[in-house]
């Protein structure tokens, strides 16, 4: 049986964690290549080892670019129709942090009825992460969305803060 060998994003993860996560590797005699990805870019400097089972593990853009690469998608778990906001909220309904949250065009979100200056939680549907989660007023948030329309507009999911009572100013989606 071929070992496992885990593919593991050096960048952008905490010290704690991924110290955490090469203990459990190796607790589970299970190897580990360290490789450090570039945000946003399309290309990845790894030396793959085709003897081994490898499994992909950090961001979005390791787990895309590897995606491209026919020999690695065994080790990649991601499906973009299953890793979406829309998803979470129609599976786990009441379960979901903010469950009052809306999965709308930038269209449609733009049409609505809102007063200038109440203030959403704007993140992408998908989870490749086209664009980052942000709070913005209604105001702002049509003047940056102008760039949307002739790009056949993203879906995206709404939360509105001053309905949503569980929503705090330093809340963190993840």
């Amino acid at each position: 049986m071929k070992r496992i060998n885990w593919i593991i994003q050096s960048n952008l993860i905490d010290d704690k964690t991924f110290e955490e996560l090469k203990k459990a590797v190796t607790a589970d005699n299970a190897s580990y290549q360290e490789v450090y990805v570039i945000p946003f870019s399309d290309g990845l400097d790894i030396q793959y080892n085709c003897d081994v089972i490898n499994i992909f593990y950090g961001t979005t853009t390791l787990i895309m670019n590897a995606s491209k690469v026919e020999e690695y998608c065994n080790g990649i778990f991601f499906d973009n129709q299953r890793f979406q906001m829309k998803k979470y909220l129609d599976e786990w309904e009441n379960s979901m942090l903010n469950c009052d949250g809306k999965v709308l065009t930038i269209s449609e979100f733009v049409k609505e009825r809102h007063s200038d200056n109440e203030e959403f939680f704007i993140r992408p549907n998908d989870d490749t992460k086209p664009f980052s989660g942000y709070v913005t007023n209604f105001t702002d948030f049509k003047e940056k969305a102008a760039w949307a329309d002739g790009q056949g507009a993203v879906a995206i999911t709404i939360y509105n803060r001053s309905t949503t009572p569980h929503f705090y100013n330093d809340s963190e989606i993840f």
